[in-house]
């Protein structure tokens, strides 16, 4: 009933197709450009790590968790892990608004650094997360009602407002695009929004 067990049915049946390709330099006229490539597998393995380190951190089902990591590689294998760890993803949050006005977030007790260690700032990075070991890693969600994510709103029409999302909704978005779409197994997608790039891993797309 987790949503990220599609990523695993996908790596398992198509261990090396690419889930990930990331731009390594700038693109230059005339040049052809590099990439990193991530395998379906290496994507799901990672994740579950990162989840495993997580859930020993004490983060799991009925946390609320800020991210904001930059959309790419880190952002979509953070926020696997969190869906597998099972914990609730709120969007937007930074470490150093966390820092700077401490006051407005009491409960923000559990922090993870991405990117390099600044000082000050959590000691927990996603390095050591990483270390952990992926046979550690539990599902700990047993119904689709479980949250899943806290997304804004863009605020178009008002004030952003806070949508709660359930595994359910974003199985159901995920098979609803899959079939309108006709999207297959194997193909190649260049997302331009955050949640897509989400979702072409668990079609099995790259």
């Amino acid at each position: 009933m987790n949503v990220a067990s599609r990523l695993k049915g996908q790596a398992d049946a198509n261990p090396n197709q690419i889930a990930i390709a990331s731009a390594t330099d700038r693109y230059k006229s005339g040049q052809r450009r590099n990439y990193r490539i991530t395998s379906l597998r290496d994507l799901d393995a990672r994740s579950s790590s990162i989840a495993a380190g997580l859930q020993a951190m004490g983060i799991g089902p009925g946390k609320r968790i800020g991210l904001l990591v930059r959309f790419g590689e880190d952002f979509i294998t953070l926020v696997f892990a969190l869906l597998k760890a099972g914990a609730t993803m709120v969007l937007p949050m930074a470490h150093a608004i966390v820092k700077v006005l401490s006051s407005r977030f009491p409960k923000a007790k559990l922090n993870v650094m991405v990117g390099p260690r600044i000082p000050f700032l959590p000691s927990m990075t996603l390095t050591k997360l990483e270390a952990s070991r992926e046979s550690d890693y539990r599902d700990p969600i047993q119904d689709w009602s479980a949250e899943s994510a806290i997304i804004f709103t863009t605020g178009s029409t008002g004030p952003p407002k806070g949508v709660l999302y359930t595994h359910k909704t974003f199985i159901s978005q995920i098979e609803l695009i899959s079939s309108h779409y006709g999207i297959e197994r194997g193909g190649i997608d260049l997302s331009c929004f955050p949640l897509f790039g989400l979702f072409n891993a668990v079609m099995g797309t790259t």
